[in-house]
């Protein structure tokens, strides 16, 4: 495995914050920008309401990536649902990360993964065998 994936604790986020927050602010100019603030990531991770992994190169200082996610519960089970995958050379990582979050639903017994992504980040996992549930419209001019 040629990176890590590091688990961002509430106690340790005031550490990696400063790095995770570039690739956060990128990630929202390209998806969820319009619904969520970074401030709201951060406040949402320190209460562990959302929860996020630092990706980064072994070896290597510096944050290649942030991966935000959130478990939900309905009435048909747990889903771990991804907020944002935000970061740089992704094609050389994806993989590695995509299996440690499959291994992880398997660990907290969700039923499946879902992702609110951007249309790049969808054409990538949709390379990757993930299907499409569905789309999201904005009428012009927020009408």
């Amino acid at each position: 495995m040629r990176f890590s994936v590091r688990d961002v604790s509430p106690d340790g986020l005031g550490l990696v914050w400063p790095a995770m927050l570039p690739h956060i602010e990128r990630g929202l100019r390209h998806g969820e920008g319009d619904t969520i603030t970074a401030e709201f990531i951060r406040l949402s991770l320190l209460a562990g309401e959302m929860q996020a992994w630092a990706i980064s190169e072994k070896g290597c200082d510096g944050i290649l990536a942030v991966l935000v996610f959130r478990i939900l519960c309905d009435e048909r089970g747990r889903r771990l649902y991804v907020v944002m995958l935000a970061g740089v050379r992704m094609a050389e990582w994806v993989e590695e990360v995509e299996q440690m979050l499959i291994d992880y639903k398997d660990i907290i017994g969700a039923r499946c993964i879902r992702a609110s992504c951007r249309v790049g980040l969808a054409r990538i996992l949709g390379k990757r065998g993930w299907t499409r549930q569905s789309v999201i419209m904005e009428a012009p001019d927020g009408r």
